[in-house]
């Protein structure tokens, strides 16, 4: 499989530098936001203790728990792409946040603590949790809102810095870019032939390779649009590929493709070719 420069995987997209500015100043704001939350976080404490808390305990608790999030948020932005479409169905990729909450909570909580028991023993100390596991409920209910920020601001973010750049030419052309292993390869739309359903995956045969790209049918048919049509229940082929029709005596029928491969269509989906 032959690739064709860096991208990320997930379906018909061009990028810019312009874009990628854009993406850090986001982050950057969100780091300039989450100092401010910090600092907020912990003059709260230092108030409500009314002078009983240890400034140094009370930043090393807030710093853990930020530190946390930092690695928590790393993880988002490389699973998001995985979790929606044109990976996953709409109705799976609910599922998925939905499933991800408590999980994104157990890593931050997990690892919250973990650094909080390094810090203590480094200071002589021994750390425990409060209440222990019983404490996650409560620790759950306060991260759901983080996670439900983070995760759609990873969303929004992928989807802008990844989608079709505007303009004409070679530089808009519209590529899938799937993942291989550390690769992404990027496949122009124009050369793929036919793509049909395998298992968990499909196949994209483009200009006589064959990639295989972790999504579902229905997903990759709304994803491509209307430049490509489903001829069976496990099949799509690309509409500027067909050079010939024939049907046969049951209703289905033959699609002949510029390449001169012949691929069967089902009678449920002719019109798709009308």
């Amino acid at each position: 499989m032959d690739g064709t420069g860096p991208g990320t995987s997930g379906g018909p997209r061009g990028t810019n530098g312009n874009r990628y500015l854009v993406l850090l100043g986001v982050v950057a704001a969100l780091l300039v936001y989450a100092a401010l939350q910090l600092w907020a976080n912990v003059g709260s404490r230092l108030t409500d203790s009314e002078g009983s808390a240890d400034p140094q305990t009370v930043w090393t608790l807030e710093l853990t728990s930020f530190a946390a999030w930092c690695i928590v948020v790393l993880l988002l932005w490389r699973t998001i792409p995985h979790m929606l479409p044109p990976r996953r169905s709409w109705p799976v990729a609910a599922v998925l946040l939905v499933v991800g909450a408590p999980i994104a909570s157990a890593v931050h909580v997990g690892l919250m603590v973990g650094l909080r028991e390094i810090a203590w023993a480094l200071a002589g100390g021994d750390y425990h949790f409060p209440e222990g596991m019983r404490g996650f409920p409560y620790e759950l209910r306060k991260d759901i809102a983080d996670y439900a920020l983070l995760a759609a601001i990873a969303a929004a973010l992928h989807w802008y810095t990844l989608r079709p750049a505007p303009g004409h030419g070679a530089s808009a052309e519209r590529v899938l870019e799937i993942s291989d292993g550390s690769r992404r390869i990027r496949v122009p739309l124009a050369s793929i032939d036919r793509i049909e359903a395998a298992a968990n995956y499909v196949e994209i045969h483009a200009q006589g390779k064959t990639y295989l790209y972790r999504a579902t049918m229905a997903a990759v048919e709304a994803e491509l649009g209307p430049a490509f049509a489903r001829i069976h229940r496990s099949r799509l082929v690309r509409r500027d590929a067909v050079r010939a029709i024939e049907s046969g005596q049951s209703g289905d029928f033959t699609v002949t493709l510029a390449n001169g491969e012949r691929v069967r269509g089902s009678r449920r989906y002719r019109d798709a070719l009308v």
